[in-house]
């Protein structure tokens, strides 16, 4: 595992998720980020189940991906013709998926807000302090 670096949470963060993926498809652990990132994407190369390349996707974005960003991915790295070009696939996937993210949570929380706001047994007090 990497080492910590105090207050770096970001870099903690992204290397915590990419060491329990690496785990997950048990995958040996690596001391630089690249060598992380190579042995996690030719890890989910030889097996891009959905599940692994939505875990691929999670792992460096820290977002979900919908299923249109899992095919397009699947696809990428099957037209990818070696490691490198596997990475840097991956790596437009999911900056392509963060500059996304954001506009998706927005929209996912609109319809779950209206949800709440018609549930009979919410009280008119608080059903009041919601805001769209």
């Amino acid at each position: 595992m990497m080492p910590r670096r105090s207050g770096s949470t970001g870099h903690e963060a992204f290397d915590q998720r990419i060491g329990l993926a690496l785990r997950r498809l048990g995958v040996d652990d690596a001391p630089s980020r690249l060598a992380r990132l190579r042995g996690l994407v030719d890890a989910v190369a030889a097996q891009p189940t959905g599940d692994n390349l939505w875990l691929l996707f999670v792992s460096l974005s820290g977002a979900f991906p919908e299923s249109d960003d899992v095919i397009a991915l699947r696809r990428a790295i099957e037209l990818a013709v070696d490691s490198d070009a596997r990475v840097d696939a991956t790596l437009k996937a999911a900056q392509k998926l963060m500059e996304d993210a954001p506009a998706r949570a927005q929209e996912t929380l609109k319809l779950v807000l209206a949800d709440v706001k018609l549930a009979p047994e919410l009280q008119p007090a608080i059903r009041s302090k919601l805001v769209d």
